[in-house]
């Protein structure tokens, strides 16, 4: 999960923005430019990128967009992300089938508490404050994979 927080008088906005340098061998493979869920599960069904090669191209979009760009619309990644993706190959590998919304991106305002994560609501007063548990949607999310 990832951790936005409140752009200037426009609100609240978290994208994954725009395209350049895709990671070679998952851009061959699969574009993760405005796919579906679906588009995505199909894609690792039939073998055509795993798990791991998406959110690694979803954490470079991060790292190029939003942290080099100073967009800094992110607070925080969630570190990790590609052990949980791995943990999602490896159980794909085994059964041969991807459930819920398993290696679908998600990213989840900083209001939401997420018991494994700083979780501000973007006061500076909260900086550092880890809930002891998830917000009903954050745990409606991690059900679903």
């Amino acid at each position: 999960m990832i951790k936005c927080k409140r752009l200037a008088r426009a609100g609240s906005i978290c994208l994954i923005l725009g395209l350049t340098n895709l990671a070679a061998l998952a851009a061959e493979r699969f574009n993760v430019i405005e796919t579906t869920i679906a588009e995505t599960q199909r894609a690792i069904v039939e073998h055509r990128v795993s798990c791991h090669q998406i959110i690694d191209e979803y954490l470079h979009r991060i790292r190029y967009y939003d942290q080099t760009s100073r967009l800094n619309a992110l607070i925080l990644v969630n570190p990790d992300a590609l052990a949980e993706a791995d943990q999602v190959d490896s159980q794909f590998k085994a059964a041969n089938k991807i459930q819920g919304l398993q290696c679908v991106a998600v990213i989840v305002k900083d209001n939401y508490d997420t018991k494994d994560m700083q979780t501000t609501g973007g006061s500076l007063a909260m900086k550092g404050f880890v809930p002891p548990t998830d917000a009903f949607m954050v745990a409606r999310l991690r059900e679903a994979g």
